[in-house]
């Protein structure tokens, strides 16, 4: 059984609108002057913010990027402690990413009505989210039962019962980003499924369980926290050391990573800043008994974040591919979309769908010219 963990950066995301770093003010302040009442806690933000420009007059700074904001900040506290005995200078920053990244994150739609082409339309009528979804629902190897007619009405697919782990690929997600765009894609599927007593099982498993208990679950690992939870945020700063509170996530990462047979590094960039994932890496390898490929795919317009990732990686079986990540989903999408076709004429809706082609995809999109 082949163990596959995706490595995510913002990259994977960047598709839906969500934004980057250097992104975040920008966006902030349309949200609050759409609705100053809404998001006027984002005032205290742009005031400290403000604070900060007297060091462009001594020195070259990005104070559109929150992590040189957060950065500036925090060596201060680090230096000096807390200004006052109220919360600490970058405490509010993780209220602020986690507004800005869930109001930016759209819905995932649902189709009210099941279409005669329901099996192309899993997640309804945006076609983005569908190519998310049938990745979400490949991780899971998803088998769903064939759909039916009562009443004139097609019912809503079944999962089957007992679907084999044996014999199939097993997959996890580390991941970089706070959003929670796969947590939300999967709670969708789950209720696009009828069969009630299934539904706890069609979740990705607690990142706190023993990895090693646990060999077959589909993990989801955040190592900077996620915005449902803002004090689990580890705000994007120079100093990203590991806090006491993270260590959960990162130890499951770490066996996740040390475990795995191919590491797929999906839209994540290497930058030079963020040394502790090179060591990350590293340090899962020391132990890793079989780790065979290394495939990263991430958009590369000037050849510098190849160049990064050749100069870290020296492994005969890496490959690099400049693509954007929702090419490398609507490969997938389109892969099963074909299959479903040839299991199945319109006529005949009857019958199950396997969500096992993401090896498949994955094979012709590396290969691709």
């Amino acid at each position: 059984m082949a163990r596959i963990v995706y490595f995510l950066g913002a990259g994977f995301s960047a598709p839906l609108g969500l934004p980057v770093m250097r992104d975040f003010l920008i966006k902030s302040k349309d949200m609050y002057f759409r609705d100053p009442d809404k998001w006027d806690h984002f005032f205290q933000i742009f005031q400290t913010i403000s604070k900060l420009h007297v060091v462009k007059s001594y020195y070259e700074a990005d104070l559109y990027n929150i992590e040189e904001i957060l950065s500036i900040l925090e060596m201060h506290e680090g230096l000096f402690g807390k200004p006052d005995d109220s919360e600490d200078d970058t405490g509010p920053f993780r209220q602020y990413i986690a507004d800005v990244i869930d109001n930016c994150t759209p819905e995932v739609t649902q189709n009210q009505s099941l279409p005669a082409n329901y099996w192309d339309h899993l997640l309804g009528g945006q076609q983005l989210w569908q190519q998310y979804g049938f990745f979400a629902a490949s991780l899971f190897g998803l088998q769903l039962q064939a759909l039916t007619r009562q009443g004139g009405q097609l019912s809503k697919p079944v999962r089957l019962h007992g679907s084999p782990v044996q014999g199939r690929h097993v997959y996890s997600v580390v991941t970089m980003n706070y959003d929670t765009v796969l947590e939300r894609i999967v709670s969708c599927l789950a209720d696009q499924l009828d069969n009630k007593e299934e539904l706890t099982t069609l979740r990705f498993a607690d990142p706190e369980l023993d990895v090693t208990a646990h060999p077959n679950e589909v993990f989801l690992t955040k190592l900077h926290g996620s915005s449902s939870s803002p004090k689990s945020i580890v705000p994007p700063t120079w100093n990203k050391s590991l806090r006491q509170d993270t260590l959960a996530p990162w130890k499951t990462a770490h066996e996740l990573l040390r475990r795995a047979n191919h590491l797929r590094i999906i839209g994540y960039s290497l930058p030079e800043s963020d040394a502790y994932v090179r060591y990350l890496l590293k340090s899962a390898a020391v132990e890793a008994p079989n780790l065979k490929t290394i495939d990263v795919i991430c958009l590369d317009p000037d050849g510098s974040v190849e160049k990064r990732f050749k100069d870290f990686i020296d492994f005969n079986y890496y490959r690099f591919k400049n693509a954007n990540v929702d090419k490398y989903l609507k490969d997938n999408h389109e892969r099963h979309i074909k299959e479903f076709r040839i299991q199945a004429p319109a006529s005949e809706r009857n019958r199950a769908r396997s969500f096992t082609k993401l090896e498949d995809a994955h094979k012709e999109f590396m290969q691709a010219d």
